[in-house]
């Protein structure tokens, strides 16, 4: 299991990608332009393109928003039949949830009906992952708290700065 120390934590929370403040269907789609597989991190995120009828190839969720509640859980729990369940704790990436989520960034795309990768504990470290075992045409959404969200496109710099992240976690087995 990795841990985000305390020191990472400011470090994490800086931009990936490009900052989308007002997402609507056309800017959403502009972003994504002919890239797949879309994975979308954070319950926002997902919600959003949901509501304006985006395919998501997998989208990993907590149903929770700034620690609270998600009033539009119902809605992302009903979008797709094709779920996996996972425990991962807040701040942190879990040895499953890596796993996991390295599977899903591995099969064949386009995935229909979506995966729906739900998350007992906390999702927003998990982009790591994504992005690290994301395949060459992806993008990537999650969520900037009362900014708006980011589209990330993994390219081989930024796989690097995810694996250089997870290599300054915290190991809790001690490797």
């Amino acid at each position: 299991m990795y841990i985000l120390t305390e020191k990472l934590r400011n470090e994490y929370k800086r931009l990936f990608g490009k900052l989308i403040t007002k997402p609507t269907k056309a800017s959403l789609i502009e972003a994504i332009r002919d890239r797949s597989p879309v994975v979308s991190v954070g319950d926002m995120v997902t919600y959003t393109l949901l509501r304006f009828d985006i395919h998501m190839d997998i989208a990993v969720v907590d149903y929770k928003t700034c620690r609270g509640t998600f009033a539009n859980a119902d809605a992302i729990r009903s979008m797709t039949p094709n779920k996996h369940n996972i425990t991962n704790d807040p701040g942190t990436v879990s040895d499953e949830a890596y796993t996991v989520v390295k599977r899903a960034m591995e099969r064949d795309f386009p995935i229909n009906p979506t995966l729906l990768i739900e998350v007992d504990g906390e999702e927003d470290l998990l982009l790591m992952p994504a992005v690290v075992h994301a395949p060459g045409n992806t993008v990537l959404f999650y969520g900037q708290p009362n900014v708006g969200m980011v589209a990330v496109y993994p390219d081989n710099e930024l796989k690097k700065t995810m694996i250089n992240f997870l290599e300054m976690m915290e190991d809790s087995d001690g490797d």
